[in-house]
């Protein structure tokens, strides 16, 4: 699916623009995601902080990292200044 997606906002690009979120992840699941103040978030279950204890589903933090790739690509590509969202000053779970 992740090529088609890709296809369809590349034929696009005019009007669409790609989070390219398996990516994001696959770098996650490398280096994890920095984050100033705090140690990186991991997608290791319940102790990475991306994931819910069900472990497909994101925690608020997780949600957060998704939007901040969400609103950089909309920044980049529509030259807009929309801030960006730092996933330490959402409230987390204690295991987080």
């Amino acid at each position: 699916y992740n090529s088609i997606i890709a296809a369809v906002v590349e034929a696009n690009k005019d009007r669409m623009a790609l989070v390219d979120i398996n990516s994001i992840f696959n770098a996650i699941a490398k280096n994890g995601y920095a984050m100033p103040g705090s140690a990186p978030l991991r997608k290791d279950y319940i102790s990475g902080g991306i994931f819910s204890l069900d472990g497909v589903h994101p925690t608020r933090k997780g949600a957060a990292l998704i939007a901040t790739e969400f609103l950089r690509v909309i920044n980049r590509t529509w030259k807009s200044d929309f801030p960006l969202i730092n996933p330490n000053d959402v409230p987390g779970l204690a295991i987080e």
